[in-house]
């Protein structure tokens, strides 16, 4: 400024910074800045300008703003709104909330555009429900907010699962006299659907529908997807015949990619594929088609197990059409590979992810690993784990469970790669980060061997995990625990192989009967099986060691006073109280015999172990075989088994149902039958266990089989084929939850002699409520979700209107006069 003759100013140089920001020359800006302030006494705006030209570098602009409060000037909601407006460009929601809650703290009120950018940023980082608490704080505070801040609050209601929520949000828009339009009501239909309430999202698209101010393709794309949640295949394709008829929009490419995407999660692929010729057709008509339109066919192809059709798609059509394939995409084709066992395409495909430079997420690997697995190449499914460690993934708890599934199978050559695999996961459930390799693993399998096959040696370096000495970690139980037979026979109380301890220093010896007492360790909350890990803990803190019966009295404790009544409000997922008496009860009818293999106990869901435990207490040295697909929850359950004592009785195996019900008569040399089962598994998995247990005739006659959750979450195919098929003398129960204020049904049948074949097709409602009992499930069990007791309630109240339409109804009735008081009166108000 000098140079041409002009005095520097304060406002001058502020003004040329601003004007070379907007130039995007902020070096020179800097340049500039840094001149002005040994010519002129800097003030705010000077430091804003300068900070300004600097946003894209969010460090850069929190160094300034540290100078600036080091120079004694306060900075204004300006300066503020720059630095947390830069920092979420780059992502960085910690450090903007930090500024906006330091802004708040000096009196200084952010407006809504601002402290809806930081909710923004905070749920696009997975923090939805800091995004919430955000929300909330500031609305306390009657801060004015529009309707990007009210759409960004619907967006974390979104990933949060609360639906209600982001109805009640949308609901207050239109209070507000605030249009809510087509993003907001369409993030509210998502909302719905990603909890199951398809219903209400349909009605909320034909409410939109009928108001007109809010209607768009995208509103219809949503639509669609709830049609397809809820099986109304029909339905979406006449939303689609909506869509191309309105004059004043049109089907776009995400639009189609929702019919296919409806189609196929209603079973009707051939649709799919006709949905994605007619978008083949549009993209002659001009139609801009972008990678999830192609990803949807894709998935179409893997539900219809056309894993050839995939990979064209995948790597011809996509490339003709000029769209980069994304990981989405390649993990639909290798798993229609898996779906068709072909390992070596699925492995291709992982191989080709590598070459074109497509990110390789943990859905990428597991897809792979289960295609090895069911193609009899176990060993290369072990290999696969190294490569996951090169892209500094960890396996996921599905293929965990399968490997340790076909190391448990083996008879021999897989105890090394047992352990190592556990001793992982117990680290991995535990939340212990790590970036380690995993350990190379045994030999090929005698499948590989016998075909001449051998799976390519591992080539990633181990390294030693990072282990925290306060990190709670269960033991790493090998299946070696399970009690080694003699003809057919149990040797009570033996016990081979040596246990890994539970932290790197062994257990301390005990004097009996004292009890074993854990470290004092601690469980972090939010960790992935945080509670299990906590009621693992609680049990060994509070139930001395080999004491079964005080060992069910911790968990009940543990699920009734300290999550139900406590500070969690969480559901333990057991069968106490009532339902421990009414599962003994049933039990002890059926044909058992102490220490025989041939008349033994199948548990189908061993969860954390409490059933079993409970099921040894009331039948001494009656042997036990509990089986767990979730490989985290096995460890839980032989944990507890070994605590108590009964390492001899219950034996716990790690897999899915439907693959080792067929395989367990093999693994007990031939010598098995079960004279009475219980299934705590997934409701819609009874009717195909019960199928499978008659076809490798596991069940001896007069066998009794006892079903919990029939109501809730439900097995509503299981039911009508006990109740109408005739092999069975069936009961259905009715009782109180454990540790919650709702309804149960437990189903009671006893296998009939010689009873006909009797198999009537359940009708289509049941088949599309099984799907919703499904989902219900998942929304229970699944991490970070939840369901409350109330939305319990009315989902049992739904499930029992509709069974009710085929006469199936409960037989006995065990509830207190109170109890039915209360579910007449919820009944009466759904109603």
């Amino acid at each position: 400024m000098k140079e041409v003759g002009l005095q520097p100013s304060v406002y001058s140089s502020s003004a040329l910074v601003q004007a070379l920001g907007r130039a995007r020359q902020w070096q020179r800006a800097l340049q500039i800045f840094e001149d002005s302030l040994e010519q002129v006494d800097a003030d705010c705006a000077l430091y804003s300008s300068a900070m300004k030209a600097c946003d894209m570098d969010y460090d850069r602009v929190l160094t300034l703003m540290d100078d600036m409060v080091a120079s004694g000037i306060k900075p204004d909601l300006q300066s503020y709104g720059i630095a947390i407006g830069s920092c979420c460009s780059s992502q960085q929601w910690q450090e903007a909330l930090d500024l906006l809650l330091r802004a708040e703290e000096e009196d200084l009120e952010p407006n809504a555009k601002t402290v809806s950018l930081v909710m923004k940023t905070m749920t696009g980082q997975e923090q939805w429900e800091r995004s919430l608490q955000l929300w909330h704080r500031f609305g306390e505070a009657e801060l004015k907010v529009d309707a990007m801040a009210f759409t960004t609050a619907i967006q974390a209601c979104a990933h949060a699962k609360l639906w209600r929520h982001a109805l009640g949000l949308l609901e207050d828009m239109h209070r507000e006299d605030l249009n809510p339009g087509a993003i907001p009501t369409s993030v509210a239909i998502s909302a719905c659907n990603g909890v199951s309430e398809w219903e209400v999202a349909v009605e909320l698209f034909r409410s939109a529908r009928e108001s007109r101010e809010a209607m768009d393709s995208i509103i219809y794309n949503a639509a669609m997807q709830s049609c397809g949640e809820g099986g109304l295949w029909k339905e979406a394709i006449r939303l689609f015949q909506h869509l191309e008829a309105d004059l004043t929009m049109a089907p776009t490419a995400q639009s189609y990619g929702a019919l296919m995407t409806a189609m196929h999660k209603s079973g009707k692929w051939q649709k799919g594929f006709v949905a994605f010729t007619a978008m083949k057709e549009a993209m002659a008509r001009s139609l801009k088609v972008d990678v999830l339109g192609f990803s949807a066919a894709v998935n179409v192809a893997e539900a219809a197990k056309k894993w050839p059709l995939a990979v064209h798609l995948l790597m011809q059509e996509m490339p003709e059409h000029k769209i980069a394939p994304d990981t989405l995409s390649f993990n639909s084709a290798i798993s229609a590979a898996e779906r068709s066992r072909k390992w070596r395409v699925a492995i291709a495909l992982l191989q080709e992810m590598k070459d074109l430079d497509v990110a390789r997420d943990v859905e990428s690997y597991a897809g792979a690993i289960l295609a090895c697995v069911a193609g009899k190449q176990w060993s290369r499914g072990l290999n696969l784990l190294d490569l996951m460690a090169s892209d500094d993934l960890g396996a996921d708890a599905q293929s965990y469970g399968v490997l340790l599934s076909e190391c448990e199978q083996r008879s021999t050559g897989s105890e090394l790669a047992e352990s190592a695999l556990l001793t992982a996961l117990a680290e991995r459930g535990a939340g212990v980060s790590s970036s380690s390799r995993q350990p190379r693993y045994a030999a090929p399998s005698s499948d590989e061997a016998a075909s001449g096959t051998k799976a390519p040696p591992s080539t990633a370096p181990t390294a030693p995990r990072r282990r925290e000495a306060e990190d709670f970690k269960p033991m790493p139980c090998t299946s070696a625990m399970n009690v080694r037979r003699v003809k057919g026979r149990a040797v009570p109380g033996h016990t081979p192989g040596r246990l890994a301890p539970l932290v790197d220093a062994p257990l301390p010896t005990m004097p009996a009967p004292g009890p074993l007492r854990a470290p004092k360790i601690f469980v972090r909350a939010g960790q992935p099986y945080a509670k299990e890990l906590r009621l693992l803990q609680h049990v060994m803190q509070k139930a001395p060691q080999g004491d079964p019966a005080a060992i069910c009295e911790a968990i009940e404790n543990f699920g009734d006073e300290i999550l139900v009544r406590g500070k969690a409000r969480l559901w333990l997922k057991i069968a106490g109280g009532i339902k421990t008496d009414v599962l003994t009860a049933a039990i002890k009818g059926g044909p058992l015999t102490s220490g025989d293999l041939q008349c033994s106990v199948l548990e189908i869901g061993a969860y954390c172990g409490y059933s079993s435990t409970r099921m040894a207490l009331a039948l001494p040295g009656v042997h036990i075989a509990s089986m767990e697909v979730d490989p985290v929850h096995m460890i839980i359950a032989r944990n507890v088994v070994l605590h108590g004592g009964l390492a001899g009785t219950i034996d716990v195996w790690t897999g899915h149902s439907k693959d080792l019900l067929p395989r367990i008569l093999k693994r007990y040399g031939g010598e098995l039958k079960f004279g009475a089962v219980f299934m705590d598994q997934k409701g819609s998995r009874y009717q195909e266990d019960m199928l499978k247990m008659e076809s490798e005739n596991l069940l001896h006659p007069g066998a009794v089989v006892v079903a919990d959750n029939v109501l809730k979450p439900g097995a509503p195919l299981f039911l009508y084929q006990i109740m109408n098929g005739g092999r069975y003398n069936a009961q259905i129960v009715s009782l109180d939850e454990f540790a919650m204020p709702s309804e149960d049904w437990m189903s009671i049948n006893v296998k009939k002699l010689n009873a006909p074949q009797n198999d009537t097709e359940p009708p289509e409602d049941l088949h599309q409520l099984s799907k919703e009992t499904d989902r219900m499930r998942e929304r229970a069990v699944g991490p970070g979700r939840s369901v409350t007791y109330e939305e319990w309630a009315e989902f049992a109240q739904d499930v029992k209107t509709r069974l009710a339409r085929t006469n199936v109804t409960l037989t006995v009735d065990l509830r207190p006069e109170s109890s039915r008081d209360r579910d007449d009166l919820f009944s009466a108000k759904s109603k």
